[in-house]
């Protein structure tokens, strides 16, 4: 995958659908830009195909809104044709229509935890690995490269706002016992 969030949110939806019993359909997983017009694109593919899914979790909300244009060129409904969730839940998404379900990330305390770990990294560097050469700028160009450190990554909880944008396909509904 081009972008490494794109390989880890891939991850996730793998591992989540792992936890439910299912196991993973790449042929159903189409790599896009995170853009709209990427979302729409991707969407296309999917509704193209003899057995659509009903339901598509686009990578970002971004995408999500193409993915919203490509149903309505479909004739299909959101929700009542095809749930959909995007990822990110910008502020945008609660004003669609229908409004967007989405994974939400917790961009303040992301912002907060970034903040609180550079001015660490400030205080007290990090270990050889740093990046830095040690002598004079002459002597750069002939020494090897330093290996960088390993990222420091955290990972946040994200939660899912359910809005209006899923639902049980009407295909799907199980009609209620008489």
């Amino acid at each position: 995958m081009k972008y490494l969030v794109s390989h880890e949110r891939y991850q996730g939806y793998c591992e989540a659908l792992s936890e439910a019993g299912i196991t993973p359909d790449p042929t159903l997983v189409i790599e896009g830009d995170f853009m709209p017009s990427g979302g729409r694109a991707c969407a296309g593919k999917l509704l193209a195909l003899e057995d659509r899914p009903t339901a598509i979790f686009a990578a970002s909300d971004q995408m999500a809104y193409g993915a919203l244009e490509a149903a309505e060129e479909y004739g299909l409904r959101v929700p009542e044709d095809l749930s959909l969730i995007g990822f990110d839940d910008i502020p945008l998404s609660a004003h669609t229509r229908p409004a967007l379900t989405s994974v939400r990330q917790p961009f303040y305390e992301m912002g907060q935890r970034a903040i609180a770990l550079l001015l660490s990294l400030l205080e007290s560097p990090r270990p050889p690995g740093n990046g830095r050469y040690p002598g004079s700028l002459q002597t750069y160009a002939f020494l090897p490269p330093v290996k960088q450190s390993e990222p420091i990554r955290l990972q946040l909880a994200a939660d899912l706002v359910v809005r209006a944008s899923c639902s049980t396909p009407q295909a799907l509904s199980v009609p209620a016992p008489e």
